[in-house]
């Protein structure tokens, strides 16, 4: 979840809120009702009204949903906005929507369930002939030469006060970070990879393949990928180097060497962004091919799989033959969720968790605490 800070320098990037501001101008009016998906802190709800809006119902699970509605209140729209604390995908509403209006971006529009989000609500949610903001997003990429970038986040892990600590590299190269780069980084010029259609997506799996006839002799030290955010006619930003700062920035996939390119080479790039539980698993396999073909001088298979430390004793817990019983911890949390049978005050509930786990709890205070957390993520 993002914390207000965050949320603060969303709405003080002007490149985009400026952007949302006209879209929402553009398509909202006093007959309107707006759903805002992720609403936040509020902003792009408090721009509807601005624009007129009849009603807005601003959907936010987590708690930074109290404040938007303390700002509501303090600006005069608490009458037209209803503020509702959960996930989107369980939400009724009384109404249809003239306008669905969301941020859920991240560096990439490759983001948790976006695609699964926004192509919900649509189908629940939005009126026939409403309108979506944004309209779609365009993924563009670029061979570059970051060798401050890469120097920085390889170079800590080929030696470390005389320790050879290159067992880490194999992650650190498997891992994709958020940058900042210039147009001058540029190895060759950007390419198009993808466009989310957010009036048609449903599939949140992508896989392109792009490449580039290399004209200068130059080193690539891996691709950077950013989007262009169409809102509304006429109505857009982009996150690319070279235009002005957002907040999204550039993601940038290391190659697993840096790679000395020379003028006649070909490179490919084969990218894969597959969701996986809550995130996004990305595959980029590189191949670069001398003048000379079919000399293949280079070739690299690179996964964010890769790049997270994997135990093996977790990978068992989670096989298909693994036989699994509670431990500690589940007993604690399986006694609570019994004991939460709509009559039992939580007070209550901790007094007997307290007793029955002497060992787990220093004093009624902590056990409290539990079964408070559990409570609150459980309870309705």
């Amino acid at each position: 979840m993002y914390s207000v800070t965050n949320y603060g320098r969303m709405i003080g990037d002007n490149t985009r809120t400026n952007a949302y501001q006209q879209a929402i101008q553009q398509l909202v009016n006093s007959d309107s009702v707006v759903v805002d998906l992720g609403a936040g802190l509020g902003i792009l709800s408090f721009l509807a009204c601005a624009a007129g809006a009849r009603k807005v119902y601003a959907i936010e699970p987590d708690d930074v949903i109290t404040v938007a509605q303390e700002i509501a209140r303090q600006n005069g729209f608490a009458d037209r906005i209803v503020f509702i604390q959960e996930l989107s995908q369980l939400v009724e509403l009384p109404e249809k929507a003239d306008v669905i209006v969301s941020d859920l971006h991240g560096v990439l529009p490759f983001c948790q369930h976006l695609v699964g989000v926004t192509s919900d609500a649509r189908k629940r949610f939005l009126a026939p002939n409403g309108s979506m903001i944004p309209r779609r997003d365009n993924v563009r990429a670029a061979l570059v030469d970051a060798e401050d970038t890469y120097h920085s986040q390889v170079a800590p892990w080929k030696e470390a006060y005389g320790f050879d600590v290159s067992a880490a590299k194999r992650i650190i190269t498997n891992s994709w970070q958020r940058v900042f780069l210039t147009p001058d980084q540029f190895v060759a010029p950007p390419q198009h990879c993808v466009t989310l259609d957010y009036y048609s997506m449903e599939n949140p799996n992508f896989c392109f393949e792009i490449g580039w006839d290399i004209s200068t002799s130059r080193t690539a030290h891996g691709v950077a990928a950013w989007f262009d955010c169409e809102l509304a006619d006429n109505v857009s930003f982009s996150s690319a180097p070279g235009l002005p700062k957002t907040v999204y920035g550039q993601g940038f996939f290391p190659f697993t060497e840096p790679i000395r390119l020379e003028s006649g080479d070909k490179l490919s790039v084969k990218m894969e962004a597959r969701l996986v539980n809550l995130d996004y698993v990305f595959l980029w396999e590189t191949t670069v091919n001398a003048r000379e073909a079919p000399r293949t001088k280079h070739h690299f298979t690179q996964s964010t799989f890769e790049g997270r430390p994997l135990s093996l004793a977790k990978l068992h817990k989670r096989s298909a033959g693994y036989v699994p019983a509670l431990n500690n911890d589940g007993e604690v949390e399986r006694y609570v969720l019994e004991s939460m049978d709509g009559k039992t005050t939580l007070k209550e509930i901790s007094e007997k968790l307290n007793s029955k786990f002497p060992d787990r709890f220093d004093d009624e205070r902590s056990a409290f605490n539990t079964a408070a957390e559990i409570s609150l993520k459980f309870s309705r």
